[in-house]
């Protein structure tokens, strides 16, 4: 599968958006949740299956990778839904993820497992 770029606004708190991809051959129809908690101050994912409403994953912290890729779907790698990365457009090695007001400085990816 040619890696997916998934455009987030940088200034909504909560939006969701539906892909239809292939991760390693396997074709889903996903929708993923992007929501800011304002009382932890952090960005969190959720994905569901779009044909059955079933749950994925749900409130999973946005991490950047910086200096190795950290995909954001590790945790539920046995669920065969490829990688999710966010990537920091600064190239600063230091940021941990996106904060309220910069999310419009990470680029979102869903790949093939990495």
């Amino acid at each position: 599968m040619t890696p997916v770029e998934i455009n987030f606004s940088p200034t909504t708190l909560y939006q969701s958006v539906v892909l239809n991809i292939e991760p390693d051959g396997n074709p889903l129809r996903l929708e993923v949740e992007l929501r800011y908690l304002e009382y932890v101050d952090k960005w969190f994912f959720s994905v569901f299956d779009m044909e059955t409403g079933d749950s994925y994953c749900r409130y999973l912290p946005v991490v950047a990778s910086c200096n190795a890729m950290v995909d954001l779907l590790g945790p539920i790698e046995y669920k065969n839904l490829g990688s999710f990365f966010c990537i920091s457009n600064s190239g600063d090695d230091t940021v941990t993820g996106p904060t309220k007001d910069t999310l419009g400085d990470y680029t979102f990816i869903w790949s093939d497992r990495a």
